[in-house]
């Protein structure tokens, strides 16, 4: 174990702030924000509706928190204060948010109206409106100009945000709501509670199925290995090793060994078949 934090409510979402575990925030379900550094808490504020997620922008050190209101909160950490809020003309209520790789002025946000809205922080001008036509979204991610969206009713969108047209549509049988979508090299992977699905990102074929046995919540991916994290309603982390999309990282490396053992006992009994 690295470190350890302890928090007066429970976590709804967190953040780091900077590459590694000695600054992040935290959003509260009482509403509060914390802010942590090495030491542990730093400063904890409050925002005036229950938060839902947020999203960091370290070109300007700004923390977007969106929530039950039609009003992204705006944090800077550079001055120590609450700036303007971005408000949506179209959604009363926004569920998830993040900003856009390589457009790190632009944030997006998503809404139980099934509208994703897009506004330059600059200007605090909306840009972008796109309606994902599949009701209440409950997750987003961008990938330059890529953009996933999964709803409510298990349906995970893609899109090229400067087209209204989907590009490609991924239904989970289960119908459970979407918890996570996730860009990894040519793949994006959606997950709900009970399974993640793993799809090839140009041409949306499906490459595989990873049923858990616990209910799922969020997943991380190692970047550039085939490594993914669980975050379950258990103690233990999930931990699945996918060789297609990458190798296993450096400190781990041993992975790749075992799963050579394991081809080559595949290849020896279908050899002695």
């Amino acid at each position: 174990m690295k470190f350890q934090r302890n928090f007066d409510s429970e976590t709804i979402q967190f953040t780091f702030l900077i590459s590694d575990y000695r600054k992040l925030a935290v959003l509260g379900a009482d509403r509060s924000i914390e802010l942590h550094a090495q030491y542990g808490k730093h400063y904890s504020t409050r925002i005036p509706r229950f938060g839902r997620d947020m999203a960091y922008n370290p070109y300007n050190c700004e923390l977007m928190i969106v929530g039950a209101t039609n009003e992204s909160y705006r944090l800077n950490l550079e001055q120590g204060r609450f700036m303007a809020p971005l408000e949506s003309q179209v959604c009363r209520e926004l569920n998830v948010c993040g900003f856009l790789p390589g457009l790190k002025w632009m944030f997006g946000a998503g809404g139980n109206d099934g509208f994703v809205e897009c506004w330059d922080t600059r200007s605090r001008e909306s840009t972008t409106l796109l309606d994902a036509k599949q009701g209440e979204i409950t997750a987003l991610k961008f990938d330059t100009l890529l953009m996933a969206t999964g709803h409510a009713n298990g349906v995970v969108n893609l899109f090229d945000i400067r087209s209204p047209k989907v590009l490609h549509s991924i239904t989970h049988k289960n119908r459970l709501p979407i918890k996570s979508v996730y860009f990894h090299g040519d793949y994006f992977l959606s997950t709900n509670s009970k399974a993640i699905k793993i799809s090839n990102k140009e041409a949306s074929q499906m490459v595989t199925t990873i049923e858990s046995q616990y209910n799922i919540n969020d997943i991380e991916c190692i970047e550039n290995s085939g490594l993914i994290f669980t975050a379950n309603e258990t103690q233990r982390v999930g931990i699945y090793y996918i060789p297609l999309l990458g190798p296993a990282p450096k400190w781990c490396s041993f992975v790749d060994a075992l799963n050579d053992e394991i081809e080559e006992q595949k290849i020896n009994i279908l050899d002695n078949k």
